[in-house]
């Protein structure tokens, strides 16, 4: 019994004594549960093949091509606690040009859609703390979205425009980053991606664009 307690007593110093010293090497950070950032948004969308359309011969392949200008954010957040917190916030994803060729008849089967648009979007975060200064997240959430297509056909050596559409659905996004920390501010990187809660028709080739982030972030509070 004497040995037990003994190896329970050791094991317990032990533990104690793994713990004490890492929390040295790696204590906690400060909390400050208030949060404002701004970022830069890539369109993570690549360049793309699919089958036929409808309307168009079986066995048809098309050639997706992806031009993209950067886009930007900002926000606030609030953490709970040092673990779960709540994010509001503004994005402009950017510009993007969408081409697409056919391996048949490619002056009939030759189109453009330029896009662009804005979303709000209010997320939960759930932070691992690695170290001091470094965690990982995941976060998920709801958004608003503004956006609007404005298709061209390629006809007699010339682009002209055949439709403009404006579609406002409500999505949902999920997401996962890794975060540093310094002080009360914060550099981030992340991945998100955007479904949108509507039902596409046969025709209907429009799609949320998935972001890379780049975002730098100040607590306060």
């Amino acid at each position: 019994m004497k040995k037990v307690l003994l190896t329970c007593a050791a094991a317990g110093l032990l533990i104690a004594g793994s713990t004490a010293s890492a929390a040295a090497v790696c204590p906690a950070p400060m909390f400050h549960p208030w949060y404002v950032g701004i970022g830069l948004k890539w369109n993570a969308t690549l360049t793309e093949k699919y089958d036929a359309v409808v309307g168009q011969q079986p066995g048809n392949n098309f050639n997706q091509k992806l031009k993209n200008k950067l886009g930007w954010d900002i926000f606030g957040g609030y953490l709970v606690t040092p673990k779960f917190g709540t994010e509001l916030g503004f994005v402009d994803y950017g510009k993007m040009t969408r081409t697409v060729t056919s391996n048949a008849a490619p002056a009939l089967n030759t189109g453009k859609t330029e896009s662009n648009g804005w979303l709000i979007y209010f997320d939960g975060m759930y932070y691992v703390p690695v170290c001091k200064y470094f965690k990982v997240f995941a976060k998920g959430g709801v958004d608003y979205i503004n956006h609007k297509d404005t298709v061209y056909t390629w006809a007699n050596n010339a682009w002209v425009q055949t439709a403009s559409r404006k579609l406002h659905p409500v999505s949902a996004n999920i997401g996962a980053g890794a975060q540093f920390d310094y002080n009360q501010f914060a550099a981030r990187v992340s991945y998100t991606n955007y479904e949108e809660f509507v039902t596409r028709t046969a025709n209907d080739n429009w799609y949320l664009p998935n972001l890379l982030n780049l975002d730098v972030l100040y607590h306060f509070g």
